[in-house]
């Protein structure tokens, strides 16, 4: 009993030392490498679907080559963290540029009749329309359009000797309803189209100009307002 004893012990100190061999479970070291189930808790070892046993550390298999149930669980946890990081610095950058909007200058912005001026460009946008889109009928002015026309009138706009005008993405929209009474823009009361769509099912982001809400609306069958920029 005495010599099993002695033998156990020296083979604890053999690996004891071996961080690979550490059981993920209680840290227990095993007592050889073909252990399969650990001596203190009785947790089964790690293995790869090839079979192979998969020592605490190791990032792929060294039978097959694939990647370590741990280090997928590790690799997995360390995306979410970049992405809730990214996140979070996006929610910085844009809480500082609602700021700095909210503070701009009235002369940064030059009336021009057809078009606000911005000397110092904000979020991208060096020009908004002032006032919705129109588009003279036979009868009388249409001033709403359905975002198929509103996308085709952009593209079509010509104000200034400028003929690269479009539909604002939904961020750049959210400047213009921002910065609307700062730069003398004429009010415009009601739902304005944006160009950006949402994952869910295609749908068109807008802001309703009255009040401020955001929606997501299916494109076909409605017809908004429309503010372009360049």
């Amino acid at each position: 009993m005495a010599k099993f004893e002695s033998l156990l012990n020296e083979i604890k100190d053999k690996f004891k030392n071996d961080t690979k061999r550490k059981c993920s479970h209680c840290g227990a070291t095993f007592l050889s490498d073909d252990s399969l189930f650990c001596h203190v808790c009785g947790a089964k070892r790690n293995q790869c679907s090839c079979g192979t046993l998969i020592y605490e550390g190791m990032k792929f298999c060294p039978r097959c080559g694939k990647i370590t149930p741990l280090e997928q669980q590790r690799q997995e946890e360390e995306r979410k963290a970049q992405e809730e990081e990214n996140r979070r610095r996006e929610e910085e950058n844009r809480i500082r540029a609602r700021e700095a909007i909210l503070k701009s200058d009235p002369k940064n912005f030059l009336n021009r009749g057809d078009y606000i001026e911005l000397v110092n460009p904000i979020c991208g946008i060096r020009m908004i329309q002032n006032g919705n889109l129109e588009r003279q009928g036979i009868f009388f002015k249409y001033a709403m359009f359905s975002w198929g026309e509103a996308k085709k009138l952009a593209k079509e706009l010509d104000l200034g000797g400028f003929k690269d005008w479009r539909i604002p993405t939904i961020e750049e929209l959210r400047t213009v309803y921002q910065i609307q009474n700062i730069c003398g823009l004429n009010k415009v009361e009601g739902i304005v189209w944006s160009l950006s769509t949402s994952s869910f099912l295609k749908r068109v982001l807008c802001i309703d100009f009255s009040r401020g809400n955001e929606w997501e609306v299916f494109p076909n069958n409605q017809i908004f307002y429309v503010l372009c920029v360049r």
